[in-house]
């Protein structure tokens, strides 16, 4: 049975029992007391329980409720304790009392300690199991709440019965929310694309009501979770941390592929760049495993009064946690299939290249040389051989256009050249001219989309910042891997020395590469360097491992 029908029996079912409550009770105190006003305000009380499910979240109902309960009781104010089936506080309400009394309250109940000094405490059942207590105070020493235990009861009754109604609402809702991005998202891979992290998350925080998402990413080199995305205040900035697995329940995530709830996720799991602030607090960590693609780590926090985990709530997540390892797995065969049409293509333009073009330069070429061969003229001899080792430069070129052409997608399409060279075109109207770009060593067949999307940031960044500060007018980028070591060096001949904002960037990018494992070191034009003589233009240089 899905949840919106089991939420219809069971309010069904929980409505039928207010109005039996309502009709017992009238009928008791119409036939004692003839008490018109408690009936009244019974009336009022159950009424008011009808129409609280059109508020748009469980939150918002338990207001009505408590405001509703205070209306019925004639008390000053009140504060509700909703529970879960563990004992584990899962909603703190209070109404028309102040932030300290309900403070007060919490503690008490989370100590196991249901008496309230000034509080008249009505516990609230479910089919015989405890869910919480309705605490009132603000009572007249006779008010019918203390002297009539059939009118306590017919509260705490109906109390009850909204608590419960507003639970199983509130799943529902959440359960198609949930289901609803799992349809978007399936939507847009079967369109082509996979939905941005940042919108995930941002999503994910709505849906789940929680303070704060991250979506951390699992380096395919170093197995490392870094933080690719975030929402919420509590997380700002963290994007770029690195996660510690060793030892903590993120291993445990990973490990046991099932979510995991931990009461202060900030313990020891953070790797967090020097005077940065972790959140902390409760949260769920659900492990995201793609099987053709680098898993990933989605963490709810929560950090606010009341802030528990109910079991439904982390069932309905892991559920969509799976949905997006399926839709990962999609796209990334949908990729694999595009990459293999690109190929085919890309093989034909190579074979093409070497069966025609090179072959008619070639023996262009070997004419032309025959030629030259010849003439007596020294000097036009010269210029003939001149052309012709041009020739040969241009053949050298066309057969390693058709080296990347072939050998990018076979070796299983590591975009680092192509991120690269993107950002080089981009720097082109930033600064004017066309950085030079060298690789060296194996750095297509090495480096993964994730390591690139490092290194193209960090370019993008130099740019934007360092470049364009300095004024350069000529600018080298090299890359290149030795053994498993992946190395950045950008130089320029800027002559502008560097200014408080530039040293505090080189600070900053320092932090960051040495909280994800890895080293930058930048000298700016006219720093004193180690042999003592003053650097020329701008050199940076970051190093990671490929371990």
């Amino acid at each position: 049975m899905s949840a919106q029908r089991r939420a219809g029996a069971l309010i069904a079912e929980n409505s039928v029992a207010a109005e039996s409550a309502l009709a017992v009770v009238q009928a008791l105190h119409d036939g004692a007391a003839h008490d018109a006003d408690v009936a009244a305000r019974i009336a009022a009380l159950v009424s008011a329980t009808r129409g609280m499910h059109d508020q748009p979240t469980r939150g918002a109902v338990l207001r009505e409720l408590v405001d509703a309960a205070c209306n019925f009781a004639i008390a000053r104010g009140a504060v509700l304790v909703a529970q879960a089936p563990d004992g584990s506080i899962t909603d703190v309400v209070g109404r028309r009392v102040g932030t300290a009394d309900i403070e007060v309250v919490r503690g008490l109940v989370t100590q196991a300690e249901t008496e309230v000094a000034g509080y008249l405490a009505v516990p609230l059942s479910e089919r015989g199991e405890g869910i919480g207590y309705l605490y009132l105070t603000g009572l007249a020493p006779d008010a019918a709440m203390r002297t009539d235990p059939e009118l306590a009861g017919v509260l705490a009754r109906i109390a009850s019965l909204a608590v419960s109604n507003a639970r199983v609402f509130d799943q529902a809702r959440q359960q198609q929310r949930w289901s609803q991005l799992g349809v978007d998202v399936f939507r847009q891979v079967m369109s082509g694309t996979m939905p941005r992290g940042q919108d995930l998350v941002d999503q994910m925080r709505e849906i789940a009501d929680v303070d704060a998402v991250t979506l951390a990413i699992l380096s395919r080199s170093r197995g490392v979770p870094i933080i690719r995305a975030a929402a919420g205040p509590i997380a700002e900035n963290s994007q770029g941390w690195q996660l510690q697995v060793h030892g903590t329940a993120i291993a445990e995530a990973l490990g046991s592929r099932h979510p995991v709830v931990v009461e202060d996720f900030a313990s020891g799991m953070y790797l967090p760049p020097r005077g940065a602030n972790p959140p902390s607090g409760p949260a769920v960590l659900l492990p995201v495993l793609v099987t053709n693609g680098p898993n990933m780590l989605v963490t709810l926090f929560r950090n606010r009064p009341g802030a528990a985990f109910r079991s439904e709530e982390v069932e309905l997540a892991a559920a969509f946690a799976q949905q997006m390892a399926v839709a990962a797995d999609l796209n990334a065969a949908r990729h694999h299939q595009q990459r293999m049409v690109i190929l085919e293509d890309r093989d034909r333009i190579a074979r093409d290249l070497h069966d025609h073009v090179i072959q008619r330069l070639f023996a262009a070429g070997l004419s032309l040389e025959g030629v030259a061969r010849s003439l007596s003229h020294d000097e036009i001899s010269q210029r003939i051989m001149s052309e012709v080792s041009e020739i040969d430069d241009i053949i050298r070129e066309l057969r390693s256009s058709i080296l990347r052409l072939r050998g990018a997608l076979a070796i299983g399409d590591s975009p680092v050249r192509s991120l690269l060279e993107e950002v080089n075109e981009r720097a082109r109207e930033l600064l004017g001219f066309l950085p030079r770009m060298r690789f060296t060593g194996p750095v297509e067949s090495t480096v993964d989309g994730h390591i690139a999307q490092e290194l193209a940031t960090l370019l993008r960044e130099i740019y934007s910042v360092v470049v364009d500060h300095d004024k350069a007018a000529g600018v080298e980028v090299i890359v290149g891997v030795e053994g498993q070591t992946l190395t950045l060096t950008m130089r320029d001949d800027g002559k502008v020395p560097p200014d408080d904002k530039l040293r505090a960037w080189r600070d900053r990018m320092r932090d960051e590469a040495l909280a994800n494992g890895n080293q930058l070191e930048a000298t700016f034009h006219g720093e004193r360097l180690r042999s003592g003589t003053a650097a020329v233009g701008t050199t940076i240089t970051w190093t990671g491992s490929l371990e």
